[in-house]
């Protein structure tokens, strides 16, 4: 009886160990009945050579599970809130997490979930799966916790649902809101139970800001993106984190208004501030930004020395990170691709996408789509090439880098070398562009799209009426 209960308790576990094991079963034999199990054979498997850690067999944990939903159904939320709490102190967060939701300890999950944030906007785990973990909580004890909140919103940022964002943040807000007298001591105690992290709470004016010039930034309000970002750069008490994205915000609102120069110096900057910080995956973004920003300011050799730079730096760092890499390597595919070398535009690209194959992010995959697509309008494929820009339309999300190439205008150059006229004046047409537009830096490639749609059909047009002449 002793043994099958072990084995019933122990069943909600992924893996197994005697500290742990001792913990939810509220026994001291752990030790003793994972080695006993593994010598009389009973479906347990060591998963290191110190016989630190074991799991079941997968088939006989859903046994085990089942047996457990039927003969103990009352223990089980207690037997995940003691794994729970095991893993929380053993700074096992993710396990932890899971475990408490599991247990439907929703406080106290929600608590591990706000303080997880960080290593999420850090790259240390999946933002899909931090956004996964908060939509398990009920919807008012998210809006109860305001950090918690904005975290949220940012979650969302990274999805591209920008108005979802936003209600979040002014949902936030009413927590700063100073109190009314009367109940301003009952406000403070208020707000001292719900917040995980005061720290955090106290830079809430920040990270608002910054969210909301991200957001800015990402309809293309530029006035709004630098009213925001400048804001945060007032504040006193701003953590250096959120006064670099607001200082990288800045730098987007120069790239976006066409001054160069500045948005270079900016992410030149930054990127070196992110190297030394030890914050790579980060500095690997910037380094493709400012990339192309030299590519746009005609210094072509220049831009393939900062990706390759950086992808040797990235390299002698030990383990590199595959969507990163990936995303160096689809970098410099089109670099290459822009100075004629096909070769090694092909060699690159074949290498962003095996690795960004592993790394399975929609980001990534959006990238990888847009440079296949060049690479097959430069070949001929045209078919292909549409092909492409297809996927990366289903795949496109909202984000502050400003879009120079809109998948509509690469579609209408494409339908243009094809012959496709109607199709690109309709283009033309839904976009509302006319030559007597004022020039905008963000706007240039639509203006030469449609400078270019409009020499195919004079040219056409002239080859009618010669057609008519000769007949």
């Amino acid at each position: 009886e002793h043994v099958r209960n072990f084995l019933l308790q122990t069943a909600i576990l992924d893996r197994l160990s005697c500290s742990l094991c001792d913990a939810v079963t509220g026994r001291e034999d752990g030790k003793g009945m994972l080695e006993a199990l593994e010598r009389d054979n009973l479906f347990v498997i060591p998963l290191d050579d110190q016989r630190q850690w074991y799991r079941y067999h997968h088939l006989f944990a859903e046994v085990l599970q089942a047996h457990l939903r039927e003969a103990q159904p009352d223990r089980i939320s207690m037997l995940h809130l003691r794994a729970s709490k095991w893993y929380e102190q053993n700074s096992l967060r993710s396990d932890a997490i899971r475990h408490a939701l599991a247990a439907q300890d929703f406080e106290g999950a929600a608590g591990l979930i706000e303080l997880a944030w960080p290593a999420a906007e850090a790259g240390n785990i999946q933002q899909a799966t931090w956004l996964g973990w908060v939509k398990s909580l009920p919807e008012e004890l998210v809006r109860a916790q305001p950090v918690l909140n904005v975290w949220y919103a940012y979650a969302l940022l990274g999805s591209g649902d920008m108005e979802a964002a936003e209600a979040r943040f002014k949902d936030a807000e009413r927590w700063l809101e100073p109190p009314d007298t009367l109940k301003s001591q009952q406000a403070a105690l208020s707000v001292e139970k719900i917040v995980v992290d005061q720290r955090q709470f106290k830079s809430l004016p920040a990270t608002i800001a910054v969210g909301r010039a991200y957001i800015a930034q990402a309809l293309g309000n530029i006035p709004e993106t630098v009213r925001y970002a400048s804001r945060v750069l007032e504040l006193t008490e701003v953590e250096p984190f959120r006064y670099s994205q607001a200082s990288m915000l800045l730098g987007m609102s120069y790239w976006a208004s066409g001054d160069l120069q500045a948005a270079g110096r900016v992410f030149a900057d930054y990127t070196m501030k992110l190297r030394t910080a030890g914050n790579i995956p980060d500095a690997i973004g910037t380094s493709v930004v400012l990339a192309d920003i030299r590519l746009a300011l005609g210094r072509l050799r220049e831009a393939i020395g900062t990706i390759e730079r950086c992808l040797h730096f990235v390299m002698d760092q030990g383990e590199p990170i595959l969507p990163d890499i990936a995303d160096l390597h689809r970098e410099l595919s089109e670099l290459y691709l822009e100075q004629g070398n096909l070769e090694s535009a092909l060699q690159h690209l074949q290498m962003g996408k095996e690795l960004g194959e592993k790394a399975n992010l929609n980001v990534l995959r959006y990238r990888l789509c847009l440079a296949q697509a060049r690479l097959n309008e430069t070949q001929g494929n045209l078919d292909r090439a549409l092909v492409f820009l297809d996927e990366a339309e289903q795949l496109y999300i909202r984000s502050p880098l400003p879009d120079f190439r809109p998948i509509s205008a690469m579609k209408a150059r494409v339908w243009v070398a094809q012959g496709q006229l109607t199709k690109a004046l309709e283009w033309v047409h839904e976009q509302g562009l006319s030559v007597d537009d004022a020039p905008s830096y963000l706007c240039e490639f639509e203006h030469i799209t449609l400078a270019r749609i409009l020499r195919a059909h004079y040219k056409s047009e002239q080859e009618i009426d010669s057609f008519h002449e000769v007949i």
